[in-house]
């Protein structure tokens, strides 16, 4: 499946469901050049380019569960590639029609930031699995939360996407109100809900929720799938473009196409 066509309604389409590869984190081993120009493009305030959002993990008002705080290392702007906002802003003229726009929640993050997630959601599994070990907490965390222990920027074993600056999060809002649109699952919700196709599958959720949800996730997945992003099966908010994961999320979609290389490894922050 490549995706609608210009006259399909991207919300009558479903989303395809993922070939599974049984390990989450294998993206880590795809290819990165770093002989591309745009191997080495700046980070961009997306406000100062014409996006709308505010940094989830900055929030210090308790309104961003599941943490209710500001977490360590969490950046007050939004940062992303420049190619990767010219792919939003064309989402958004897309979107426009509908009355709609993209809302940012996160772009690049930092490795403490990311430690601080990750610590969270393993206070999580601990209780989850009470007799697990360190190896079975990790694996019951895999699909949602890259461990950032072992970072090494000189490793790409190690890196993890949004340390790229070509990861974002986002959601879907109304332009004229600012009221974002019903996606049937909170953000970072490591559960099932989360999955891109969770409303797409037999035997799920029925209802007028279930059928809002489905249909704004799959205007969101066409939209960014038409200017050229990926989506991680795991999570209906989070999609990459140039990097590891996109490399290899590029391909559930549609087997046939190929094999990429990425050409973004760990952004640098501007001073």
């Amino acid at each position: 499946m490549t995706g609608p066509s210009p006259a399909d309604n991207p919300r009558d389409v479903p989303i395809p469901a993922p070939a599974r590869t049984g390990n989450e984190q294998s993206f880590r081993l795809q290819p990165v050049d770093h002989t591309r120009p745009d191997s080495h493009e700046p980070l961009v305030d997306i406000h100062d380019a014409g996006l709308a959002g505010r940094s989830y993990y900055a929030r210090a008002d308790g309104l961003n569960p599941p943490y209710h705080r500001p977490l360590d290392g969490a950046l007050p702007r939004i940062l992303l590639r420049r190619s990767v906002v010219d792919r939003l802003l064309d989402a958004n003229a897309r979107l426009r029609p509908l009355g709609l726009e993209l809302f940012l929640l996160d772009g690049y993050r930092t490795i403490d930031c990311q430690m601080d997630i990750y610590r969270h959601f393993l206070d999580m599994a601990r209780r989850a699995l009470p007799d697990g070990d360190d190896e079975a907490h990790r694996r019951f965390l895999a699909p949602y939360i890259a461990w950032p222990g072992n970072y090494d920027p000189a490793d790409p074993k190690t890196w993890i996407s949004h340390i790229t600056g070509a990861a974002v999060d986002l959601t879907l809002r109304e332009r004229a109100t600012g009221e974002p649109l019903f996606m049937g699952g909170v953000f970072d919700d490591p559960h099932e809900v989360s999955h891109t196709d969770f409303y797409e599958r037999p035997g799920g959720p029925t209802g007028a929720s279930a059928d809002e949800a489905r249909r704004n996730r799959r205007l969101l997945f066409w939209t960014l799938w038409g200017v050229g992003l990926a989506n991680l099966p795991e999570e209906w908010w989070h999609y990459d473009y140039g990097n590891q994961l996109w490399a290899k999320d590029r391909r559930f979609v549609d087997p046939s196409l190929p094999i990429e290389t990425a050409w973004y490894g760990p952004a640098r922050f501007p001073a």
